[in-house]
C-alpha cells in the first residue's frame, strides 16, 4: 500500500519534495490498480485475474534497487541535485538525480535525503517507506495468483458454454418431437381419411353390382306386375 502512484502530490510539504518524484513516471502505478486500502486491493485483484495490464503492476511492485553509478556517494550526489532542482526546478537536475539512484530508492537512502525529500506516512520504525519492492515475493505471488484465477476463470466459462450447449440440444430436441409428432399426427388424418374412402368405395361397388344382377340376371318377374295398371297383358306366341 506504500508503493508510488500516478496522483501522488508531488510536494506536500513547502521546499520539499515526495519520495516518488525520484521514480521514473513509468514505474508509478495506476491510482485505480493499488493496494492502499481492501476495496481498491480487491479490484486490483479482479483487474490481475483477467489479465489486464497486469504485467506493469508486476513491473512497480518487483522493482529492487539498481547500480549505483557512484557507490556510497551517490546518495550525496542526489541530494545535491535535489537541490539545485528546488532552486531552479530545472528538469535536468531531477533526471541527474534519478540517474544518482536508478530504479528505485532505500528507506535508508530517503533518510539521508530527507533534507529535500519528505512523505505522507511513515513505517513502523519511523523511517519514509522504501519505493522498491520484492522481485522474489512479487514474482511468487503473481505467478500462483494468475495460474489459480485463471483455472478458475477458465472452468467457469467453460461450465456456462456447457450449460447454455446442452439448453440449445434440448431446445433442437423438443422442437423435433414436436414435429415429429404433427408428422404422425398428420400421416394418421391421411390414413384414417384413405380407410374411409376406400370403405365407401367398396360399398358403393357392391351396391352397383346388386342392381346390376337384379336387371339382368334374376328371376323374371310376372308380366301383370310389371305392367301399368289399366293395361291388358298380352301373351307372347305358343310353341308351334
Amino acid at each position: 500500500g506504500r508503493l508510488c502512484v500516478e496522483s501522488y502530490d508531488p510536494s506536500p510539504i513547502p521546499g520539499k519534495w515526495d519520495r516518488c518524484i525520484l521514480l521514473d513516471p513509468r514505474a508509478l502505478l495506476d491510482p485505480h490498480a493499488t493496494f492502499t486500502n481492501t476495496g481498491i486491493a480487491l479490484l486490483s485483484l479482479f483487474r490481475i485475474a483477467t489479465g489486464d495490464d497486469w504485467s506493469n503492476i508486476m513491473g512497480s511492485t518487483s522493482m529492487e534497487a539498481g547500480i549505483r553509478p557512484s557507490g556510497s556517494n551517490s546518495t550525496a550526489r542526489a541530494l545535491d541535485f535535489m537541490l539545485r532542482y528546488n532552486a531552479t526546478l530545472d528538469p535536468g537536475m531531477l533526471e541527474m538525480a534519478r540517474k544518482a539512484l536508478p530504479i528505485c530508492q532505500t528507506s535508508e537512502e530517503l533518510a539521508s535525503l530527507s533534507a529535500i525529500i519528505s512523505c505522507e506516512e511513515e513505517d513502523f520504525l519511523g523511517y519514509c517507506p522504501s519505493t522498491c519492492g520484492s522481485y522474489l515475493l512479487s514474482s511468487l505471488v503473481f505467478t500462483v495468483f494468475l495460474c489459480v484465477s485463471q483455472f478458475v476463470l477458465l472452468n467457469l466459462v467453460m461450465g456456462v458454454l456447457m450449460r447454455e450447449l446442452s439448453a440449445a440440444i434440448s431446445s433442437a430436441q423438443r422442437k423435433t418431437d414436436s414435429q415429429t409428432s404433427a408428422s404422425i399426427s398428420v400421416l394418421l388424418s391421411v390414413n384414417a381419411a384413405t380407410n374411409n374412402w376406400l370403405r365407401r368405395a367398396s360399398l358403393s361397388s357392391t351396391g352397383t353390382g346388386f342392381m346390376a344382377a337384379g336387371l339382368g340376371g334374376g328371376a323374371p318377374e310376372s308380366a301383370d306386375t310389371n305392367l301399368p295398371t289399366g293395361k291388358l297383358a298380352i301373351p307372347g306366341p305358343g310353341p308351334v
